[in-house]
């Protein structure tokens, strides 16, 4: 009895814990503030990690193929990756105020990109799961999902650099937003996102359908993916202006979301005895 009320403790703290992690602790040595570096950042991140993956082992289904075990590892080390981001515990900086420390946005886009390697290795290993017809379909999904991804994160990488350029050309710094990342721009993000959170409805069915993951944790799961991949199809059409009662949903457009729910798909897959 007491092992069972541990092993739901643990779980109840794995699927926060990348929000937990970088709410209450790491924050406070974001290089965002103060005289804080990642010289003491990164360390301190490598440590939420290792603690994050030692809970893990507590829980984890040790008889799981390993096909299976690899996707899970690969997508619950998205979530340690998420929590350094949040940890910065600061939105992205697009204002010339980034030329002074653009080594800020060059460590939060370089590990989105970490993390859509992640997604492109373990979306790799779904060829040796055994899911059959499935697989076609959601190649159709991983392909402009993962290329997006890229994309965006190394336009977003290179910003402090291309911005620079255009203000050497005498342009103004506080326009170059609209200029490097205008309509178009968005546009090709809220395309990104619909594919995104489709290819990881379509791998949540699947995986339940294969016995994978649970019921409960599936329903939960396609309806965040499908209140992403609205807001992404009302962002193409409209921008992003969105009405004050709605404005919550704009959560979704945030490139870290689709991982967030790629870790609990991991969290899930991990977890789930094979007596189940």
């Amino acid at each position: 009895m007491l092992k069972k009320i541990i092993r739901v403790v643990i779980l109840i703290i794995l699927v926060p814990i990348p929000f937990l992690s970088s709410m209450l602790w790491m924050s406070k040595y974001s290089p965002y503030f103060g005289s804080n570096s990642f010289s003491v950042y990164i360390p301190i991140s490598i440590l939420n990690a290792v603690v994050s993956f030692l809970l893990l082992l507590l829980v984890i289904n040790r008889q799981l193929p390993k096909p299976i075990l690899r996707i899970g590892i690969l997508l619950f080390l998205m979530g340690a990756v998420m929590a350094s981001i949040g940890g910065l515990a600061a939105p992205p900086d697009f204002t010339p105020a980034l030329l002074k420390h653009p080594e800020r946005e060059h460590y939060r886009y370089a590990l989105l990109f970490l993390n859509a390697l992640l997604f492109a290795a373990a979306f790799i290993l779904t060829r040796q799961a055994g899911f059959g017809k499935w697989q076609k379909w959601l190649l159709l999904l991983f392909v402009p999902a993962l290329a997006e991804m890229v994309w965006e994160f190394y336009h977003h990488y290179y910003y402090a650099e291309n911005m620079r350029i255009w203000i050497s050309q005498g342009n103004n710094g506080d326009k170059f937003m609209d200029h490097y990342s205008g309509g178009a721009a968005i546009k090709a993000g809220a395309i990104g996102r619909f594919f995104q959170y489709s290819c990881i409805a379509l791998l949540s069915y699947v995986l339940q359908q294969y016995s994978r993951i649970r019921k409960w944790t599936l329903i939960p799961l396609l309806l965040l993916c499908t209140m992403g991949a609205i807001t992404a199809i009302y962002i193409f059409f409209n921008g992003f202006y969105m009405p004050g009662q709605f404005q919550l949903f704009m959560i979704f457009f945030i490139p870290g979301i689709p991982f967030i729910l790629l870790y609990w798909i991991g969290v899930a897959l991990l977890t789930k005895p094979s007596s189940e």
